[in-house]
């Protein structure tokens, strides 16, 4: 198994996930809700860390099935991880732990919320 594989497209993956937070960041910019700087933040800082996992990494040959079952699950653990920045970073859910969850019920889909009061 190849690790650089692996790398490679779950770091291109993040910068996608990165380039994504700029659509959240266009609407806080627009409404002018001050959060903006907080999204920049979490936008520039997924986006960096996906460009060097990306350009560390390299696509040596095909992707045999072991790697592959690594990229889902490096894929699932890293954008959960990096789409909690934004929750943190703007104060919106103190721990960690529920920003991740809030993160992952939000890229699954779920419906699952640490929110209260909606």
């Amino acid at each position: 198994m190849s690790l650089r594989n692996v790398a490679s497209v779950v770091g291109l993956l993040l910068v996608f996930v990165g380039l994504s937070m700029g659509l959240a960041l266009a609407v806080s910019l627009l409404y002018g809700d001050g959060d903006a700087l907080a999204l920049l933040g979490a936008a520039v800082l997924t986006a960096a860390a996906g460009t060097v996992a990306w350009r560390l990494g390299g696509i040596e040959g095909d992707l045999t099935a072991r790697e592959g079952y690594a990229i889902v699950t490096f894929a699932w653990a890293a954008t959960a991880v990096f789409g909690a920045l934004p929750y943190l970073f703007t104060g919106t859910i103190d721990s960690f732990w529920a920003a991740v969850f809030e993160s992952m019920s939000g890229f699954t889909t779920t419906g699952a919320t640490v929110f209260s009061d909606i």
